[in-house]
């Protein structure tokens, strides 16, 4: 049992965001913004000399960023597409 002995993962944060669209509706835009603070983190790694997998835990982990997305209209059947994260 000692294998898959591992303890529960928890995680606190948030994810917000904001669309809109301009110029007629032909400039689509998207912004988001997350922050998360893992506790316990659950990872499966492949133990080969074994042939299976295994779950463990990896300590804290705290994820930050933002996303941003557009799409544009330009002309009839010419779309631009972008995004950055």
């Amino acid at each position: 049992l000692s294998d898959i002995d591992f303890d529960s993962e928890t995680v606190e944060g948030f994810e917000a965001g904001a669309k809109g669209e301009l110029f007629d509706r032909r400039l689509r835009l998207q912004a988001t913004a997350f922050a998360f603070d893992f506790e316990n983190l659950q990872v499966t790694t492949y133990d080969a000399a074994a042939i299976r997998f295994q779950i463990n835990n990896a300590g804290a982990v705290r994820q930050r960023g933002v996303e941003f997305e557009a799409d544009l209209r330009a002309a009839p059947g010419l779309n631009f597409r972008g995004a950055l994260a």
